[in-house]
């Protein structure tokens, strides 16, 4: 029925995701171990294969996630599981997107998670290190576990070149958990607004079509911030890069990525609002590591952070390094299992605290 459904333009899918991890040694609870799951239900109806008009996509998310938050045992500030939050159901995104000008114009207006689109690096999706998705000098950004009501706008400028633009509310920075609530704050503006905005170029290495992205960007909140000295400011802001390369193939280019795929990112906050000042992280991944092993992944990377220094910030290390390492085993065209190992150094930031190893094993299963 599912595939009659699909051929009708109203796909649906669901996947649940669960973390198991132990703190193998350092941290703040070195032997203790940790459960934690993520279920995501989602519905997209396309227009014209409904019948309705061209270009035209909506969208839908119901998420449960629940299960004590892993970095507790740890002490460490970039979240070493992006499925970690605070346990909760929502709607996490309602949305509609629209193609205009032969799709030269894609506008998305709803409620929807911000790094979906923007700051992202391609080749760091596999990894569980929240860092890796996007550099947490974007500290406000509306994302997981708390997508926001906004607008995106796209401009394919060239068959290579798009230049995007989001609008979000920006009520999060208030303390106001958008992930679990309407458009009201949005209208309303509490909080203040949240803009990004990227120029994304790709590219292909013609010697042996290695496709290649670069994107450079920048966001600002209009929000109130208080400084770590105690006083407050209108406004903060910051810059990100990502680049995205294939340096090896494996595969005929006219079939799925099987190679190996590296990936940069950078991103730079004021040190006086902005507990991380500047985060640079790199990794690689690779597909088919093992011969016969078609789908499965091998990975690598490392997120670095220069942490506040300002007055008031709290922090007694200037940086906080996590290194991992995982293998992704696709066991049936349903189940996925992830082999994850975590070596923190200098947890949150704090002199004091012992480096940590954690091991995840992460299993998803699609429905």
């Amino acid at each position: 029925m599912r595939d009659r459904l699909d051929e009708g333009g109203m796909i649906f899918e669901s996947e649940n995701a669960s973390d198991w991890s132990r703190v193998l040694s350092g941290g703040l609870n070195r032997g203790d171990s940790v459960y934690r799951q993520l279920f995501d239900a989602n519905l997209t109806l396309e227009t014209e294969r409904l019948g309705g008009g061209n270009g035209g996509v909506f969208f839908a998310a119901f998420q449960n996630q629940n299960g004590p938050n892993g970095s507790e045992l740890i002490g460490d500030i970039q979240t070493y599981s992006n499925i970690d939050a605070d346990g909760r159901t929502q709607l996490a995104a309602m949305w509609f997107e629209q193609r205009f000008f032969d799709d030269q114009l894609r506008i998305k207006l709803g409620k929807m998670d911000a790094n979906e689109e923007f700051a992202f690096p391609e080749f760091a999706q596999l990894f569980v290190q929240s860092s890796m998705g996007y550099s947490p000098t974007i500290f406000p950004m509306p994302t997981y576990p708390d997508p926001a009501t906004g607008i995106e706008l796209f401009w394919q400028v060239t068959e290579s070149l798009v230049l995007g633009y989001g609008l979000f509310d920006g009520a999060l920075a208030a303390g106001v958990p958008t992930g679990s609530r309407g458009p009201k704050t949005f209208f309303d503006r509490t909080g203040g607004e949240f803009h990004i905005a990227q120029l994304e170029q790709r590219w292909q290495l013609d010697l042996n079509e290695l496709d290649g992205r670069g994107i450079i960007g920048g966001w600002y909140h209009t929000g109130r911030f208080q400084q770590f000295d105690g006083d407050t400011v209108t406004g903060a802001s910051g810059l990100f890069l990502t680049l995205d390369q294939q340096v090896f193939r494996e595969s005929d280019p006219t079939e799925d990525w099987q190679g190996v795929g590296v990936f940069l990112q950078y991103g730079l906050a004021d040190p006086n609002v902005s507990a991380f000042e500047h985060h640079v992280g790199a990794g690689l991944a690779w597909t088919v590591a093992i011969p016969t092993r078609d789908v499965d992944v091998l990975g690598f990377g490392v997120s670095w952070v220069r942490l506040s220094g300002s007055p008031g910030a709290g922090f007694t290390a200037p940086h906080e390094t996590s290194t991992e390492l995982f293998y992704q085993c696709q066991l049936t065209g349903w189940m996925r299992l992830v082999f994850d190992l975590q070596y923190i150094k200098t947890p949150g930031g704090h002199s004091a605290a012992p480096d940590a190893l954690a091991s995840t094993i992460r299993t998803i299963v699609s429905f």
